[in-house]
C-alpha cells in the first residue's frame, strides 16, 4: 500500500497540485515528505516508489507489552 500512496502523491504533483493537497488526496496527513519523494523520483525514477530500509532500530517490546498485545489480539 505504501507504493500506491507514493504513486498517488507523485501523480498529484505532476497534475499541478500543491504538495499538501497531493499528500492529502493520497491519504497522507502531511505534505512534508512530498518534496523528498519528488526529488527521489527525479533522481531514481520508479525505484523511488519502493520501500527503503528504515534507519531506525527495530521496535522491541518487553514481556508485559507482548502479553498485552497478544491478549488484545485474542479478544
Amino acid at each position: 500500500m505504501v507504493i500506491v500512496g507514493r504513486a498517488k502523491v507523485l501523480l498529484g504533483v505532476a497534475a499541478g497540485l500543491p504538495s499538501t493537497q497531493a499528500a492529502q488526496d493520497a491519504g497522507r496527513t502531511s505534505g512534508d515528505g512530498v518534496a523528498h519523494l519528488v526529488a527521489r523520483f527525479n533522481q531514481h525514477g520508479l525505484n523511488a516508489l519502493a520501500t527503503r530500509p528504515s534507519r531506525r532500530s527495530p521496535r522491541t517490546y518487553g514481556s508485559a507489552q507482548r502479553n498485552r498485545i497478544l491478549d488484545t489480539a485474542r479478544r
